[in-house]
């Protein structure tokens, strides 16, 4: 059987900031969750589990209030972004406490995930450093279960 990896999901900011259920199939949330303006929900738990997919890197991802991307809430200073970021990753720890989502913290967890086709794995990922507040906060990071730190989230492209 073929590892199927999905190597990105917005998955606490979509339950926390567009209210879509991670725990429901993304049809069951398309019935709950009528906002066009976000997009429509693309993925659920059981969709995972009945495609297979065994890996999913969960974003922690906070937007700025000016990346001209209107999604709310969004932080102003560094503190907020940390809050956020904070209350993401308590929404993944509390998703890994329901029997069918593992965070992946070590090999051994990896290999628990592969091992249990009723499961999937978490690895906690986040997309732009600015909840980390100083270098040093790097490896409380760590501790706390992220396994990824992309530095940027976007990058505004100047016409020459």
């Amino acid at each position: 059987m073929d590892l199927i990896v999905d190597a990105h999901q917005d998955i606490a900011f979509n339950a926390l900031s567009l209210h879509r259920d991670f725990l429901l199939s993304a049809h069951e949330n398309r019935l709950k969750v009528v906002d066009s303006k976000n997009g429509s929900p693309t993925v659920g738990l059981p969709d995972l589990i009945r495609g297979n997919v065994r890996i999913v890197f969960g974003t922690i991802w906070v937007p700025p209030c000016l990346s001209g991307v209107d999604y709310q809430p969004c932080y102003r200073t560094p503190k907020e972004a940390y809050d956020m970021a904070v209350q993401q990753l308590n929404y993944y720890k509390g998703l890994a406490s329901q029997s069918h989502v593992r965070l992946i913290l070590s090999q051994n967890d990896l290999r628990s995930v592969l091992g249990d086709r009723k499961r999937v794995g978490v690895v906690l990922l986040m997309e732009g450093a600015d909840p980390v507040l100083s270098p040093e906060d790097v490896h409380d990071w760590y501790t706390k279960g992220l396994r990824i730190l992309a530095p940027s989230w976007q990058v505004s492209f100047c016409p020459l």
